[in-house]
């Protein structure tokens, strides 16, 4: 019963920003899209795990120099970038995306997938309190990214000199 409430209280802060993000999209996009986008980024868990591993075999020296190549190469770099990669594949061509408030919705619910699931890996192991602190930073912080990512992302996909691939 304790682990339920644990994953429930890990699951229940993505649910509610991707409950917020979808009600502000005045043309609703398809649910099929939505999840298949939301359970893409839970899926990327595998890949980023896979990644940071790897880039993390690679020290810098000194203090400094590893908190920034932790921060902004083993981290962010390589869950934007994996994010990137896969709402590009699943939405560039697709013929719902037609409008840029489009790129904001599926980026947001690729990030939330994903911090959807290290949510509850965290919580798992560290309880409940990283349940709330996670709540209050760690979700809003990938849903944020989101709608960053899916800003730039729609401006690259409207934007009239655009290329043809992504």
């Amino acid at each position: 019963m304790i682990s339920l409430l644990l994953i429930l209280s890990a699951i229940l802060p993505a649910l509610l920003f991707l409950i917020f993000i979808y009600r502000k999209d005045l043309h609703k996009e398809p649910r099929r899209l939505l999840l298949k986008s939301y359970l893409i980024g839970m899926i990327l868990v595998l890949p980023i795990l896979g990644t940071e591993i790897l880039l993390s075999q690679i020290p810098p020296r000194g203090e400094l120099s590893v908190l920034l190549y932790n921060a902004f190469i083993i981290a962010a770099l390589s869950e934007e970038g994996w994010k990137l990669l896969f709402l590009a594949r699943t939405t560039w061509h697709s013929p719902e995306l037609d409008e840029p408030i489009d790129g904001i919705v599926y980026a947001v619910f690729v990030g939330l997938g994903f911090a959807t699931v290290e949510n509850i890996l965290y919580v798992l192991q560290q309880g409940f309190s990283t349940s709330l602190l996670r709540a209050l930073f760690s979700v809003p912080g990938h849903g944020l990214f989101g709608v960053v990512m899916g800003y730039f992302y729609a401006q690259a996909r409207f934007a009239p000199t655009r290329g043809k691939r992504m």
